[in-house]
């Protein structure tokens, strides 16, 4: 179960300026047994802060900024020995610079709609953790460049293209090329 409130500070869309935050608040509730390798729960609490700001930049350009803050609590009955697991709170940049290209897209498809082209960075790093106050290994740290086309072909349906590649990471597995296609029917 997550608890999720948000909030607009500022919502401006004449001037295309916003900034909001939202919280979401991972309740350990699900089934949870520490024999087993899959479970359903995690047994701790866990929350995730997030704020954005977006600015439009003349008529053509947008600039995106978010951070996020995730804060782990501890789980007391980690594994067969019945461990404590702690976790250092994990911290992530996005930064995106988008180009309105609608115009040009209407050319050759009438209906589109909200066409960009985005050139973006992402950044994640900590979530150092513990079982038993002795370090296991795991820790993150990812810096990835990312391009993206999106455009509405029509006014509920959304297309997607996005590459990205991974330029520094540690304690995962390094991308040197990610491809995600997206299609989002909206209601």
């Amino acid at each position: 179960m997550i608890l999720s409130p948000g909030f607009w500070f500022i919502s401006r869309p004449e001037q295309r300026q916003w900034l909001s935050a939202a919280t979401y608040t991972s309740v350990p509730v699900g089934s949870y047994d520490n024999d087993r390798a899959l479970n359903l729960g995690n047994n701790r609490w866990q929350n995730d802060l997030q704020g954005d700001l977006t600015l439009g930049l003349g008529d053509k350009f947008t600039f995106d900024v978010s951070a996020d803050w995730t804060y782990y609590g501890d789980n007391d009955n980690f594994g067969t020995g019945h461990q404590k697991l702690t976790q250092n709170s994990t911290y992530a940049a996005y930064a995106w610079l988008s180009y309105d290209v609608t115009d040009v897209v209407r050319r050759g498809l009438p209906g589109a709609s909200n066409a960009s082209i985005s050139i973006g960075y992402a950044g994640l790093l900590g979530g150092e953790q513990k079982i038993a106050r002795i370090d296991n290994g795991m820790k993150t740290r990812e810096d990835q460049l990312r391009l993206t086309y999106m455009m509405f072909v029509s006014p509920t349906w959304q297309c997607l293209v996005s590459v990205g590649h991974d330029i520094d990471v540690s304690g995962q597995f390094k991308q040197s090329f990610g491809l995600t296609l997206r299609v989002a029917k909206t209601f």
